[in-house]
């Protein structure tokens, strides 16, 4: 790739790490709070600055095999849930909600609205700290000058097509909220708009769980914001650090350790 672009990419995980003392210590409390929902925890949130950022490490040693986090499946936010949750924000029925909406609009929808409440969502530790900026989480939304750097690569192919698709997804959405009659469908609409719309987009795209572990979901993509405060390591192999267990009468799913961890290692 042209330095420039990987510049680019440099300079987005640069902005994410560019946060004052006060904004990192509310970011640390923020994910703190997420934890505390946990059955089983040997982590804790902490910013490990450039280049990695704000993660987790471990308050003991944990070996391969063993549970760095576990928590209620019930906390995972599935689009069925998310259905349930934009019914009862719009005051109507989840029956009458357009049937042309995907699952992945309705998970929108939820983040949308849990964003416009600030800090009276009971979910404002997560959405405080999701990014606001969307070139932190897509390099499809990197500055054009920078993209242009990519004429005539495959890749400045396959970026503009996600940024078409999702254009294309936004335009479905706002056509399928015609179908709600009402103050219900003006307020569905307002919620849609193209800036929020397509940031949600990126965070389900930048954030989804494979969703096979967790029965409740009716399709593969799911929302488990404690297992999002981890950062991701490319020597591991991804996608296999999830399992169920149960906790006395709680369904719960575990992240476990792939390899064996020291005391304050990422």
């Amino acid at each position: 790739l042209p330095p420039s672009v990987v510049q680019c990419g440099a300079h987005s995980v640069r902005q994410l790490l560019k946060r004052d003392a006060m904004a990192s210590e509310c970011r640390l409390r923020a994910a703190a709070r997420l934890l505390q929902q946990a059955v089983t925890c040997a982590v804790e949130p902490f910013d490990f600055g450039p280049p990695r950022g704000l993660g987790l490490r471990c308050t003991q040693d944990v070996n391969i095999g063993e549970v760095l986090l576990e928590v209620p499946v019930a906390e995972a936010i599935t689009s069925k849930w998310a259905r349930g949750q934009v019914a009862a924000e719009l005051g109507v029925d989840a029956a009458v909600l357009p049937s042309t909406l995907t699952p992945q609009d309705f998970l929108c929808a939820w983040l949308l609205f849990e964003r416009g409440k600030g800090l009276d969502s009971h979910y404002a530790p997560y959405i405080e700290h999701l990014p606001t900026v969307l070139q932190e989480m897509s390099a499809a939304y990197w500055p054009e000058d920078v993209l242009a750097e990519l004429e005539g690569c495959e890749a400045l192919v396959r970026l503009a097509d996600n940024r078409e698709r999702v254009e294309d997804m936004h335009r479905s959405a706002l056509e399928a909220t015609s179908e709600l009659d009402g103050d219900a469908g003006s307020k569905l609409r307002e919620c849609f708009d193209k800036e929020g719309y397509i940031w949600a987009r990126c965070v389900l795209n930048s954030r989804q769980f494979e969703g096979s572990w967790c029965s409740a979901s009716e399709a593969t993509g799911v929302l488990m914001p404690p297992f999002e405060l981890f950062n991701h390591d490319c020597a591991l192999p991804a996608g296999q650090c999830l399992r169920r267990a149960c906790n006395g009468q709680r369904d719960t799913v575990e992240v476990m350790a792939l390899r064996n961890f020291s005391f304050g290692e990422e």
